[in-house]
């Protein structure tokens, strides 16, 4: 009985033994391995971590060049004052018009009395050089006429004529101006340009002389031998080839030109341009 029991008790004990080795206990993964297979959503991984936040922008704030106390008060009430910085002096002339008169940087300002009080700087008085209500650019030899005996002859002769045209600027202005004619209809159109650009606003100052035909055959006189002496000569040099002499500008066609815009504006020839 013994050894019934003992038997079934060993055959037990090799079934068990038997299964135990079957079982497979799975061994915990390394941190690393995890890490490398686990199914990750890359931007859940960027949101969740801190944003830097990035620098702000440095604002420095410059002062204007204000004027001073004293001159404010002068320009308020539009007194005889003047103030002056590195570049520019402005002054102030007084009321005319109903207007404040003031001086600037080879301008004539006419401002309204209800803007005073909104010019605090140079930077607030170079703002109205743009209004051409109120500025007006203080420029005296406006407009070229040398070249004007050449500009008739042209005319009496019903063809155009382009004379000297220059350029002149300077911190605030470009001016450029010249002198040309042509014959339209029976009618010498003689131009003498005069075109300002203030700060980016352009402005046509051009004068227009208009003489019917008869009116240059009777200036004729006046500057035909001045012409024939000092204007342009064409010619064929001796191998056949044409010669042009430019026309000669100097004293006796600078008495002309003067004389000739003289008569031209007395009796009304010539108008300024008004847009």
């Amino acid at each position: 009985m013994i050894k019934i029991i003992f038997g079934v008790l060993l055959f037990c004990g090799v079934i068990f033994s038997a299964n135990a080795q079957e079982v497979e206990v799975p061994a915990e993964q390394p941190v690393d391995e995890v890490s490398e297979t686990q199914d990750t959503n890359p931007e859940e991984t960027v949101s969740e971590q801190p944003q830097q936040e990035e620098p702000a922008e440095e604002v420095v704030y410059v002062d204007a060049e204000v004027f001073s106390p004293s001159f404010m008060k002068s320009l308020i009430g539009c007194k005889p004052d003047s103030e002056s910085n590195q570049e520019n002096t402005i002054e102030i002339i007084g009321i005319k018009d109903q207007r404040c008169q003031i001086k600037y940087a080879n301008f004539d300002l006419n401002v309204p009395p209800s803007l005073l009080g909104n010019i605090h700087s140079f930077e607030d008085v170079e703002t109205l050089l743009k209004n051409k209500d109120i500025a007006h650019y203080n420029y005296r030899a406006d407009y070229i006429y040398e070249g004007l005996v050449y500009a008739l002859d042209a005319c009496l002769n019903k063809k155009e004529y382009f004379g000297k045209q220059e350029e002149l600027s300077d911190e605030y202005v470009t001016i450029n101006r010249g002198l040309s004619s042509e014959f339209i209809n029976g009618v010498c159109v003689i131009s003498l340009q005069n075109t300002q650009n203030i700060e980016g606003v352009d402005s046509d100052l051009r004068v227009t002389c208009k003489l019917p035909y008869k009116e240059v055959k009777n200036l004729e006189p006046y500057f035909k031998d001045i012409v024939a002496k000092y204007g342009e000569k064409r010619g064929f040099g001796s191998d056949g080839h044409i010669m042009v002499k430019p026309a000669e500008y100097n004293k006796k066609t600078n008495e002309g030109d003067i004389a000739l815009m003289y008569y031209m504006q007395k009796n009304g020839f010539c108008r300024k341009n008004t847009e």
